[in-house]
């Protein structure tokens, strides 16, 4: 382990050397910047920008293509599967949960090519049109392993989203079905952005046929960029030129991009190239520090790996992926009295008829339960509160917000669990006390739930 580490930090020191040489370079090579190292600058700038989005979709395309490759959904597309369509309708849609929980995805689904089905975390949503649905054509019959396509409402460009497919094929290459997800395009144009503000341009994701697909600015979207921007596809080309644009000369440069199968055109703002010897310097600083984190990091781990893997156990509920009631004696850290400055109320959840549910269709049946109201608890609750799965069918919260807010929060997860699931909940609300010990909260709170058992379940009561 110590071997590894000093392994570790050598190559650190390397790379950082590198780093300080590079710096060197940058700042004797940018000191005297002028219009004829624009073309330099420019391709430098546009690097960023490339690398910087195909960072950001490389790990969702990964993910859709991992999804493609799932055998056990694979296995319950086949046209001759006997299967009974309630089992695989479960089976996904138990999959696609697991998998937005576990990779932070706000929208996944899968498509069976044998019934045009399409199945979500919510279960069956609709049934694929061919005739409308031309993605799917396109993705079922394209030689490559994902396609990459965008759409939104249509008005005024609204609620946009880059959809990333994958087909699902068996092993001789017969087509099972489509899997994707989506990403909502308002991440990349906030990138855009921070990226257009750090570098002082402008810059535009542009299709094939000229079309803007993303801007920082949404008037531009669907309007054509008349560019002569086009490149070779080839990795690593690109495209410099002086340009007319709105009366004014402009110097542009494109770049392709490989994992999206568009083009990225970066436009001189008439901002740029002030302290581009400074930001790059900044950049490289910036990027050796990193570097020397991410390695103390790393070493770190090697050392006490096997202790954070305890800790994990020790602190998470294994099946839904909440805080278990271990975890109460760190939030409480050795005092007998809650933190009320950080936590306003407390809520104890409960599952209805549970131990009914279990016994009728099995444990299997029952853990699908909690995970599915785990789910939509962590989902509704966000940044406002901190679940625990307190033991059984039984939760607790700790909110952030106030009693009111926390018992409308409640009624929303109670809701949702009531529609997208086939059980109900019942919670039992109460505020925070100066001075409240975890126990006196508690039995509030159970005292609410009680008289929700008592008024027949499925309701959230908030003890004044």
């Amino acid at each position: 382990m110590k071997h590894k580490g000093n392994s570790v930090l050598w190559i650190a020191l390397l790379i950082i050397a590198s780093f300080s040489i590079t710096t060197l370079i940058s700042v004797n090579s940018l000191s005297s910047v002028m219009d004829s190292q624009k073309e330099y600058t420019m391709r430098l700038m546009s690097g960023n920008i490339h690398n910087a989005i195909d960072s950001k979709m490389a790990a969702n395309i990964a993910i859709s293509r991992t999804m493609s490759k799932n055998s056990s959904v694979a296995d319950l597309l086949f046209k001759d599967s006997k299967v009974e369509e309630k089992v695989r309708e479960g089976n996904i849609k138990e999959t696609l949960i697991k998998l937005q929980v576990g990779m932070g995805l706000d929208y996944s689904f899968v498509v069976s090519d044998a019934t045009k089905r399409v199945y979500t975390s919510n279960g069956f949503s609709r049934t694929i049109d061919p005739s409308v649905d031309l993605w799917y054509n396109e993705c079922a019959t394209n030689s490559k392993d994902y396609v990459v396509t965008i759409k939104g409402d249509g008005q005024e460009h609204k609620n946009l989203a880059v959809y990333i497919n994958s087909p699902i094929r068996d092993g001789n290459n017969n087509l099972l079905g489509v899997t994707g997800m989506a990403v909502d395009v308002t991440s990349l144009q906030n990138l855009l952005q921070s990226l257009e503000q750090e570098y002082g341009v402008l810059a535009y994701l542009v299709d094939d046929e000229g079309y803007v697909l993303v801007a920082s600015d949404n008037s531009k979207i669907g309007n054509i960029l008349s560019l002569d921007y086009k490149v070779s596809t080839d990795s690593g080309k690109y495209r410099y030129e002086n340009a007319e644009i709105n009366g004014e000369q402009r110097y542009f440069i494109s770049r392709y991009l490989d994992n999206l199968g568009w083009y990225l055109v970066v436009v001189d703002n008439d901002m740029v190239i002030k302290d581009v010897s400074s930001s790059l310097i900044g950049q490289n600083i910036v990027a050796a520090i990193v570097v020397l984190l991410i390695v103390l990091v790393i070493t770190q781990r090697l050392v006490v790996k096997d202790r954070k893997k305890l800790e994990v156990t020790a602190y998470r509920d294994k099946l839904t992926g909440l805080y278990n009631r271990n975890y109460v004696k760190i939030l409480m850290n050795g005092k007998v009295n809650l933190d009320t400055k950080r936590f306003k109320a407390l809520a104890i959840i409960d599952v209805d008829r549970f131990k009914e549910e279990n016994d009728t269709k099995g444990h299997l049946a029952g853990d699908s339960v909690l995970r599915n109201v785990s789910y939509i608890m962590r989902g509704t609750l966000k940044n406002d509160g901190l679940a625990i799965r307190w033991g059984g069918d039984e939760f607790i919260i700790l909110f952030m917000v106030p009693a009111q807010i926390a018992a409308q929060l409640c009624e929303e997860m109670r809701h949702r669990v009531e529609a997208e699931t086939d059980v109900t909940i019942s919670v039992g609300v109460s505020g925070l006390k100066p001075r409240d010990t975890l126990t006196a909260a508690v039995e509030r709170a159970d005292s609410g739930l009680y008289k929700v058992k008592e008024a027949g379940r499925n309701k959230v009561f908030l003890v004044k």
